[in-house]
């Protein structure tokens, strides 16, 4: 299937937009015959009287004329991205940008889901991630990619406080969720074996429960991008300020790091404690 994936760009759609945009212009500007009396002098091949343009090198013209303005403009787009880029990426924190909407904005990232080597996953249930960013999951589990899931504890006085919170009629609700999440990702790895010629797709996918008090939602991609939601219920992580940290150019003692260190050292305890649970294995 043609991936198009590169329409939601929003520098490739601004360049698009201008292309068309200089296009019409021209040939609108070209066909008036005001325009013409002023360039008529310049190039008699161009009819004043009939304010068309005739020869179809006058329309190689115009397509060339606006491919340069796109290209020029996507340079400057890129060139301005760069520095705003790299400034923040440089900053001591590694702080990239604010998710208004928590993973409701991760729409934004989903390439670098599908792309990831690894990725954790810390959520109460993480229902709307792996229902939201199934297929990206499952073509990175082709790929080669493996998982780490850490959801809350079914039926835990933790879930029971949030089921609590939230008003659920159904005081099961938030565990049924948590279990047909790892349902969910079972399914996904079985489709990505399916698929996928490497034997030991999904191998290393992982999951886990926990009993300390979640604060902050995480994923962490290739331990480099770090995304952070912090709890704040009834809302729900779709619908809370989020936090983008890229990891790459910040050392471990930096507090953006200590979020890939509270994740690592849970899950390490977990797996001591014969808490995790791999999915080759069922």
């Amino acid at each position: 299937m043609l991936n198009l994936k590169f329409w939601k760009d929003p520098v490739f759609s601004k360049v698009i937009a201008w292309f068309i945009i200089a296009i019409l212009t021209i040939i609108i500007a070209s066909t008036r015959k005001y325009f013409l009396k002023l360039i008529g002098n310049i190039n008699n091949n161009i009819s004043i009287e009939e304010g068309i343009l005739r020869l179809p090198t006058h329309y190689i013209i115009i397509l060339l004329t606006s491919l340069l303005i796109a290209i020029i403009l996507l340079i400057f787009i890129k060139f301005k991205s760069n520095i705003k880029t790299k400034e923040l990426s440089n900053n001591k924190l590694g702080f990239v940008k604010f998710l208004e909407k928590g993973t409701s904005d991760l729409l934004t990232y989903n390439e670098l889901i599908e792309e990831s080597k690894n990725i954790k996953l810390m959520f109460v249930s993480a229902s709307y991630f792996l229902t939201t960013f199934y297929n990206e999951l499952r073509k990175s589990l082709i790929k080669g990619g493996d998982i780490q899931l850490l959801l809350a504890s079914p039926n835990s006085s933790f879930v029971n406080d949030i089921n609590e919170i939230e008003n659920r009629k159904d005081t099961n609700g938030i565990s049924q969720e948590i279990n047909l999440s790892i349902e969910r990702l079972k399914q996904l790895v079985s489709e990505a074996r399916k698929e996928s010629r490497l034997p030991s797709t999904g191998n290393a996918t992982e999951y886990g429960f926990y009993n300390t008090h979640l604060r902050s939602s995480l994923i962490i991609i290739d331990n480099k991008y770090c995304f952070v939601i912090p709890n704040v219920p009834p809302k729900r992580t779709r619908e809370s300020l989020g936090f983008f940290f890229n990891l790459d150019n910040t050392s471990d003692d930096n507090p953006s790091s200590y979020y890939l260190y509270h994740f690592d050292s849970l899950f390490c305890e977990l797996k001591e404690k014969n808490k995790i649970y791999s999915v080759r294995n069922e």
